[in-house]
């Protein structure tokens, strides 16, 4: 994952660590961002193996709380799309709800060790210049070995 941004508290103060390990750590309060546009960048997942993959899913912007009435997520960057590079050579694109701040799947039926979101155009948001997705899941099950 490209370098995340440089602070660490969200919109109450609350520490947060916007590195790219939050991006699998099943929290949607977390995740990775980084400053500007992020089209282009690349977020990659190491599945320790093949793996049948029959979901991906990734949250198009972060929905981290906000302790004013500023909406967090409407204001930053959010992702129109994504394409899912997979280590087999399947690539899947995927089209985002940018208004949608939870986890947006796809159906894929590949085996692979790892996968990449390459992130897509974003819809800017208004006042947070920054690029952020709060978590990827991958869906599957370890392949069988060949015989």
């Amino acid at each position: 994952a490209p370098a995340s941004v440089p602070y660490n508290c969200d919109g109450c103060g609350v520490s947060r660590v916007y590195g790219p390990e939050s991006l699998v750590d099943d929290d949607l309060e977390s995740g990775w961002a980084m400053d500007g546009d992020g089209e282009g960048q690349r977020l990659r997942l190491n599945l320790g193996g093949p793996t049948r993959v029959n979901q991906v899913a990734i949250t198009p912007g972060l929905a981290e709380p906000s302790c004013s009435s500023l909406d967090i997520f409407d204001e930053q960057r959010r992702l129109q799309s994504v394409r899912w590079v997979f280590s087999d050579g399947t690539d899947v694109q995927q089209t985002l709800d940018p208004s949608n701040p939870g986890l947006q799947s796809i159906d894929v039926d590949v085996v692979t060790s790892r996968v990449t979101a390459v992130l897509g155009r974003t819809v800017d948001g208004g006042t947070i210049d920054v690029t952020a997705v709060a978590e990827i899941r991958v869906e599957g099950v370890l392949a069988d070995p060949a015989p």
